[in-house]
């Protein structure tokens, strides 16, 4: 069976402050029972202090000590909506994984990468022969 995970909507470039919607999906091309989590990994586990995450109802979503936050059960072709704040300018690795949850095999993954600037004329500055 083929899996996807998608982080959807992700900037590829944001300031600090700035809140930013996206969604993260779990997908297949054939129905499936399996069942399924989603796994997001932080490149550098203390950025965990500088992000804030939270579900489109307000919940939070926590990143661990290890930099770790898992999203159970998933509802494969579906998605979650949340709302992200980058709090310190820097560059957020995200590794996210579709994981079957009887075995912990990967069935997808994705590395989204972030940046995060101060401010709008810097992002400008640094962007502006792209």
């Amino acid at each position: 069976m083929a899996y996807a995970v998608k982080l959807v909507g992700v900037p590829a470039f944001t300031v600090v402050g700035q809140q930013q919607p996206i969604q993260v999906c779990a997908l297949s091309t054939e129905e499936t029972e399996i069942p399924t989590y989603i796994q997001v990994t932080l490149g550098d586990s203390d950025q965990r202090h500088d992000i804030e995450f939270s579900f489109s109802n307000g919940e939070a979503i926590r990143f661990n000590r290890v930099g770790v936050h898992i999203f159970e059960p998933v509802i494969i072709n579906s998605c979650g909506s949340i709302v992200s704040t980058y709090n310190r300018r820097g560059t957020y690795y995200f590794y996210v994984e579709l994981k079957d949850a009887r075995n912990n095999e990967t069935l997808d993954r994705e590395v989204v990468v972030v940046k995060v600037y101060k401010d709008k004329e810097c992002m400008k500055n640094k962007h502006k022969n792209l």
